[in-house]
């Protein structure tokens, strides 16, 4: 080998040994950001709530006839949720569902809207991952939608002549969407979903960003691969298009101009692609930020929810 041979050889594997040591560098902090994205945070009503809303407000509850509640997923995961029972009800369920690193208890001020004006019970959920429920990872709203129909069965299995208004915000209006289309309307008499995100590829990538900026443009390769490899199921087919295309549950959307997490564009898209057969309110803000419409504009807000259960009940 001549000289010149052996200095091409060396420069070579040097940049080969430099290219493989930047790929296992991006394959293993794109699974850092993956893992953090994902994993399990143990919430407490600080972190749930971010809202300068009275305790009370959120706390209403402890004064009712209040039980702790659980059912096992299909995959045999122990979830939790507080049933809140009204005693003057007359078989109406409000069903809701809080946002991604929430908890139950997120909702409970829009929840006493429905249990005060309604006599609806109150069946308030963790999804999996959150607070006392089990999993040591959350979807973004994939799993957590075949959970919501387990407790979509739970309460029909207590009371046979249920109807449920199902409530979502952020991730936990996306599991209702992506749904819809499956959930039997004989029970279900309709939907609210606050700032739910269209696309759950679109959504991922966007925060992946943010924790990844520098290394974004080489380590998004590997999301798709590693939520297939977790979840079985290709991320890039998750949208909401199906369950909103096909639904027969009424919806009321609601939005602000100004979300800075999930766009507006996608609620604008989950309007356009609703079902044309069946009923759909809208409910938008110039300014609102992310699910603080109810906060930010309460009179508007309660208006057009109540307007909304009025005419699906």
């Amino acid at each position: 080998m001549s000289e010149l041979e052996l200095t091409l050889t060396i420069v070579f594997s040097v940049i080969g040994g430099l290219l493989l040591l930047f790929l296992i560098s991006v394959i293993a902090l794109s699974y850092t950001f993956f893992h953090i994205g994902f994993k399990r945070k143990n919430v407490n009503e600080y972190t749930a709530i971010i809202y300068d809303a009275p305790k009370d407000k959120y706390h209403w509850f402890e004064s009712c006839n209040t039980t702790d509640v659980s059912i096992k997923t299909f995959d045999s995961l122990n979830l939790t949720a507080k049933f809140v029972k009204n005693e003057k009800s007359n078989h109406l369920y409000f069903l809701t569902i809080h946002g991604y690193h929430g908890m139950f208890i997120s909702r409970m001020p829009i929840a006493k809207v429905a249990f005060d004006k309604y006599n609806a019970n109150v069946l308030a959920i963790n999804m999996r991952g959150h607070y006392t429920s089990e999993g040591k990872y959350n979807s973004l709203g994939y799993l957590e939608s075949k959970d919501l129909q387990c407790w979509i069965n739970f309460i029909i299995e207590q009371d046979k002549d249920a109807r449920i208004i199902l409530d979502g915000v952020s991730m936990g209006a996306t599991t209702i969407m992506y749904r819809l289309d499956e959930i039997d309307s004989t029970h279900v008499i309709g939907a609210i979903c606050d700032c739910g995100f269209y696309s759950f590829y679109e959504e991922i990538l966007k925060d992946y960003k943010k924790f990844n900026k520098y290394l974004f443009p080489f380590s998004k390769m590997f999301l798709r691969p590693f939520y297939r490899a977790r979840y079985k199921v290709a991320l890039k087919s998750l949208n909401c298009f199906k369950g909103l295309n096909n639904s027969k549950i009424p919806v009321l959307f609601i939005h602000a101009e100004d979300d800075p997490v999930v766009p507006y564009s996608d609620h604008v898209k989950e309007c356009e692609v609703f079902s044309k057969d069946t009923k759909m309110e809208i409910l938008r803000f110039k300014d609102g930020g992310h699910a603080r419409t109810f906060y930010n504009h309460n009179e508007e807000y309660v208006e057009a929810m109540t307007k909304f259960i009025d005419e699906i009940i």
